[in-house]
């Protein structure tokens, strides 16, 4: 007996496994990727300064508070702003929160919004591929970095920080951005460096057009947003790509011209005027006495009224009043005398 049970679960696990070994594999279900946090948002950046032979960035304590706190500010109202609370900017921020001890600092500021699922390889290189936005990130005076990263409903707030203190040295070498440039600059006091502008949108010309000059530290998307355009359409009307470069001083166009269509002017309908009667005058002549050859005599008009008869019905119970009434009782009296009679008659013939 036990060997029969025996048998039976060798066999009954054999044909598991067989099976088991016919099936196709199942393919192995993929991670879902990792959302980005602080420190990958100042990795990559650091990684973008070595690809450029730029020393790295030294990360402060006072700059990551003060950009993961704007990052908090942005999800709070489910949009990317420059501006923060109570109106403050980039520099006011990192005073704030103790960068610099009270000396004169200037600092720069990249912001994005993207989904969870986006790297931020596309976040640097292609959000932030402007110049203005290419600054923050390379530029040699900048020797301080921040980074801030806020997740809200699947949505990433990014906001990374750069920032430097007046009278330190530069960084180091600048990037070689073409054939013949510097790969190399000796370390100098840094000069005052302008601060990221607000957009002030430009008003419409005669010919319909709107054309914004570009002032330092505007980026593609920041136009776009201010105009309410989309970036490609922006990019489009001025046959640029997501490579190309903006910089200050440049025109962009954000609306073409045309030419406006005259409506036909509408000429108002006069009523014809309404025609008054007016009451005929018959002159009567009245005996003049004998003129002199220079006076005119003068006829005297006097108007004639005419005078319109209206008919007025005359009323069934009007013209009965002028009836006898005695005549009348009489007929009616006879009337119903007659009535009566061939009442009777009918009876007498159904009886008979």
């Amino acid at each position: 007996m036990q060997r029969k049970i025996i048998s039976t679960f060798l066999l009954v696990l054999l044909l598991t496994f067989t099976f088991a070994s016919l099936m196709p594999p199942q393919p192995a279900l993929a991670a879902a990727p990792a959302v980005p946090n602080t420190y990958d948002l100042m990795a990559a950046v650091q990684a973008l300064r070595a690809s450029k032979g730029l020393a790295p960035l030294i990360v402060d304590g006072a700059l990551m508070s003060a950009a993961q706190g704007h990052s908090n500010y942005q999800a709070s109202i489910g949009t990317w702003s420059h501006r923060g609370a109570g109106g403050t900017y980039a520099v006011d921020r990192a005073r704030a929160a103790g960068f610099g001890g009270g000396a004169l600092i200037y600092a720069s500021e990249n912001v994005a919004i993207a989904n969870n699922r986006t790297g931020l390889d596309v976040v640097i290189y292609q959000y932030w591929s402007d110049a203005a936005h290419w600054n923050t990130m390379t530029s040699t005076r900048y020797i301080y970095g921040g980074a801030g990263v806020t997740e809200k409903d699947g949505v990433m707030y990014y906001t990374f920080n750069t920032a430097y203190i007046a009278g330190q040295a530069s960084s180091g070498p600048v990037p070689t951005f073409g054939p013949g440039a510097p790969t190399a600059k000796p370390k100098t006091p840094i000069p005052t460096m302008p601060l990221m502008v607000s957009i002030k949108t430009s008003t419409p010309n005669p010919d319909g057009s709107v054309v914004h000059p570009v002032g330092y530290g505007q980026a593609m998307i920041s136009i776009a947003t201010a105009y309410g355009l989309k970036l490609d359409d922006l990019r489009k009307l001025n046959k640029m790509t997501a490579s190309s470069v903006l910089r200050a001083g440049q025109t962009l166009v954000i609306q073409a011209s045309f030419t406006p269509t005259r409506a036909p002017s509408s000429s108002p309908t006069l009523a014809p005027p309404t025609q008054t009667a007016t009451p005929s005058r018959t002159p009567t002549s009245t005996r003049a006495p004998t003129l002199a050859p220079s006076d005119t005599p003068t006829p005297s008009m006097t108007p004639t009224l005419t005078q319109t008869s209206t008919v007025t019905p005359v009323s069934f119970i009007s013209s009965l009043e002028n009836i006898d009434r005695r005549s009348l009782g009489t007929v009616i009296i006879a009337v119903c005398g007659m009535g009566l009679l061939l009442v009777v008659v009918g009876q007498v013939r159904r009886k008979a």
